[in-house]
């Protein structure tokens, strides 16, 4: 009879003939598949102690045959029965991600009011969609379904459902990531490196960088590293100023990269998000101003290690409960002008009130009047060039 051994608080070793199977759980909740395998072996083997205090935390390592004892087939060969879920194979069937580019005049009716469209696919699919930007054009959107095959297929008929072929022939749902690719949006920087905003309290804030009236960089004028960054300013602009041969990025070059960019007559932190395969440029994003631009490799270079001792000054946001007045889902120049006019050139609150799928946080703005305030999301609804959503998601 196989067995399992207990390795002390954190490994489970599971000792068996001649073959092994190896696999790793994350300090979370089990999904199916992996509640599915745990069954399996308390199944088929003698249990001597299986951490008690949680299945949800530990490494398990599988030494021996694939076969239960019980007669059975091994788990990678044989045709399926009915019902039989330990016939999977847990390459097929661990979640993973389809991408395909979505024209982004489609994305309103992709995404519904209020998101109602998408969450129906996301429900009835039990997969996780998230649209996000593209690294190349401006014409389309990088859209993510995340689940297992068979998920991702029942997802993907929805879609086709909803946009047929012969209508939308631009959707043609092809899968781009062949290659794993990152795009703005899905590249985290460590905690300790960036400046977050902080949660269930109001604070002061400044708008550095607006990419939509939804969609902006904050920095925080109040905290106590803020005084700093005129500083690293300065001394990068010193170094890499005076024409020292400071070794520019590796070719090719990376999205994930930090780096220093060398615009507006000085030099920033910035991290390369879209490299393009196609031209001696990428899109970068600016770590402590905020906003997006594509620049030329040339004008980037390697970072110094001393450089990335602050933290990185700006915070990507999204307000929360709007979205653009016009039903193509996208925000006009009068709503970004109107933004600008409302948030510009002073100092804001700012009250994080959720998440996007992504991970950006969805603010609510005010701006501070004597002993009032204006409550920015609602007045971009007032002044009409938003809608307003009750959910901020």
């Amino acid at each position: 009879m196989d067995s399992i051994v207990a390795m002390g608080s954190s490994c489970v070793e599971v000792v068996c003939p001649d073959r092994c199977l190896g696999f790793a759980m994350s300090d979370r909740r089990l999904s199916a598949i992996e509640d599915m395998i745990l069954k399996e072996i308390e199944e088929s083997c003698e249990v001597v102690d299986l951490l008690s205090s949680s299945l949800a935390s530990f490494h398990c390592i599988l030494l021996g045959s694939s076969d239960s004892g019980k007669g059975g087939s091994d788990i990678h060969g044989g045709s399926e029965a009915a019902g039989g879920a330990g016939n999977l194979s847990p390459e097929e069937e661990l979640p993973r991600t389809y991408e395909f580019e979505l024209p982004r005049e489609l994305c309103g009716r992709f995404i519904g009011q209020g998101g109602r469209n998408v969450t129906a696919i996301k429900t009835r699919s039990n997969t996780r969609i998230y649209v996000q930007q593209h690294p190349f054009s401006s014409k389309l959107k990088i859209c993510s379904i995340q689940g297992t095959t068979e998920e991702i297929r029942t997802a993907l008929e929805l879609i086709r459902k909803k946009f047929p072929l012969h209508v939308y022939p631009h959707l043609t749902l092809i899968q781009v990531n062949v290659e794993p690719m990152h795009y703005p949006g899905t590249i985290t920087l460590p905690e300790t490196l960036q400046l977050r905003l902080p949660e269930g309290v109001t604070c002061d804030v400044v708008l550095t960088s607006m990419v939509t009236a939804g969609h902006f960089f904050l920095q925080q004028p109040t905290h106590p590293t803020y005084p700093s960054l005129s500083r690293l300013d300065s001394c990068m602009a010193a170094c890499y100023g005076q024409g020292l041969d400071i070794p520019p990025l590796p070719h090719p070059v990376e999205a994930g990269i930090i780096c220093a960019a060398h615009v507006w007559n000085g030099w920033y932190r910035a991290l390369v998000v879209g490299p393009s395969e196609e031209s001696d440029e990428c899109d970068v994003k600016f770590l402590d101003y905020g906003g997006y631009m594509t620049l030329s490799t040339s004008l980037l270079r390697q970072i110094r290690s001393d450089f990335m001792m602050l933290p990185f000054q700006a915070s990507e946001c999204y307000l929360a409960n709007v979205q653009p007045a016009e039903d193509d889902n996208l925000w006009s120049p009068e709503a970004c002008a109107t933004f600008e006019d409302l948030a510009q050139g002073q100092i804001l609150q700012a009250l994080i009130v959720g998440y996007a799928d992504n991970g950006i946080p969805l603010v609510h703005l005010y701006r501070v009047q004597g002993v009032s305030s204006v409550f920015i999301n609602r007045e971009m609804v007032n002044r009409g060039v938003a809608r307003w959503l009750e959910h901020p998601l």
